[in-house]
């Protein structure tokens, strides 16, 4: 159930939600609900946009690929499959090449490229109010995208070790909920199999975007990883299993300062 991050309310579908956007909050969109917005229904009258059409075929290509894992006994790809955009465990995306020196600290497309912005999960908001710690109850293996959070705290940009942050994942998540509701891009690392490349690469773009709307902060992860790196921002969440700086400045080009609070972008 969708719930509007400029007003609160509530709604039983996607498109009654995007249609409320439309014509309740016009002037106040973000530039990803703008692009949402601008292409539901493509013509007007209920049919599919072609970007949505996009979209839908790629996650039909994931069902494709699990259905086959599952009819042959496999248990899906390895975690040490590199530069591979993953959803759920299964490669959708696979960018040629290797990534040029330097692109963390070059401006920003204001757009991300399709071919890995197609397979970010979108995730109902959890709300947006302002609690104690002590109130929250996230799982450490699901760090959050939205939700109830500490109001006063929030997590700088930089690159971050496990002897840098607080010991309690909730105290970290009422803070890194509060970034992400600013615009920050919240990275998270799994310890054991980060590589130094993708290490030096990360600190990178957490130096270049420290805008306190507009930041990147990554983190180890706090529970059990689900993949080596877990891009999220608010609502949206990435599962990476071999490190590529291509993959993250898309997800950061896409989100960056575009947070329900104040966008920058």
């Amino acid at each position: 159930m969708p719930d509007c991050d400029y007003c609160g309310a509530a709604f039983d579908d996607e498109t009654t939600y995007l249609g409320h956007l439309a014509s309740e909050h016009d002037g106040e969109l973000s530039a990803i609900d703008r692009r949402r917005v601008d292409e539901r229904g493509g013509d007007g009258d209920g049919g599919v946009s072609p970007t949505v059409l996009v979209g839908a075929l790629a996650v039909a290509g994931i069902v494709v690929v699990l259905g086959a894992i599952l009819a042959f006994g496999g248990s899906g790809p390895d975690r040490t499959t590199d530069g591979n955009v993953t959803a759920e465990g299964n490669t959708v995306v696979d960018i040629d090449g290797e990534a040029p020196d330097g692109l963390e600290t070059e401006p920003l497309p204001d757009r991300g490229r399709e071919d890995v912005i197609s397979v970010v999960a979108e995730e109902s908001s959890r709300g947006r109010d302002h609690v104690s710690p002590s109130q929250l109850d996230y799982d450490p293996s699901d760090p959050p995208t939205s939700g109830p959070h500490d109001g006063g705290g929030v997590q700088g940009a930089g690159f971050y070790t496990a002897e840098d942050l607080p010991s309690s994942p909730q105290v970290l998540f009422g803070d890194v909920v509060h970034s992400l509701e600013h615009g920050a891009v919240v990275v998270y690392y799994d310890p054991e199999a980060v590589t130094p490349e993708a290490r030096e690469s990360l600190q990178a773009f957490a130096d270049r975007h420290t805008d306190p709307f507009a930041s990147v902060v990554v983190l180890p992860h706090p529970g059990e990883p689900t993949a080596a790196y877990e891009l999220t921002a608010w609502k949206h969440r990435l599962y990476l299993e071999g490190y590529d700086a291509r993959v993250v400045r898309a997800f950061v080009a896409e989100y960056l300062g575009r947070g329900p609070e104040r966008p920058r972008r």
